[in-house]
């Protein structure tokens, strides 16, 4: 599964952005700046087996790469639940579930959601699930 993220100049700067995880970094160069994404990715979670590459260095266009969907999509739930300043349990009250072990679970990756689950969470916290595929 890949997770876009974009990395561009700005102020004299490079930043990479990977909205999908809330996570934004900068560097010295492009470069930097896709290293520095890695190393947030890899500080918040340190046990996410991912590599950052480039998609599109030109366009400024780079991915999160990982093998197990299931973990990116649940980094992805809990970075935005973060980012919206809920706790599990405001999330699952938002999305109408009596508790909140299934959010948790979803989040921690031990119960794989569906896309349409998916959907459901990410359009609660306001943002819009986009499928791209590629060969």
């Amino acid at each position: 599964m890949l997770i876009t993220a974009k990395i561009f100049e700005d102020k004299g700067g490079w930043l990479a952005q990977c909205e999908s995880f809330c996570l934004m970094t900068q560097g010295s160069s492009k470069n930097d700046a896709l290293s520095m994404l890695s190393d947030a990715v890899q500080s918040l979670y340190p046990n996410f087996n991912h590599q950052v590459t480039w998609i599109n260095e030109k366009e400024g266009l780079a991915a999160v790469e990982s093998e197990s969907i299931a973990e990116a999509l649940g980094i992805m739930i809990e970075r935005n639940r973060n980012d919206s300043d809920l706790t599990l349990n405001e999330f699952a009250n938002l999305v109408g579930s009596r508790n909140h072990n299934s959010i948790y679970a979803y989040e921690r990756a031990t119960r794989e959601a569906s896309f349409t689950k998916i959907e459901e969470l990410m359009k609660a916290l306001g943002k819009k699930l986009v499928i791209t595929l590629a060969s």
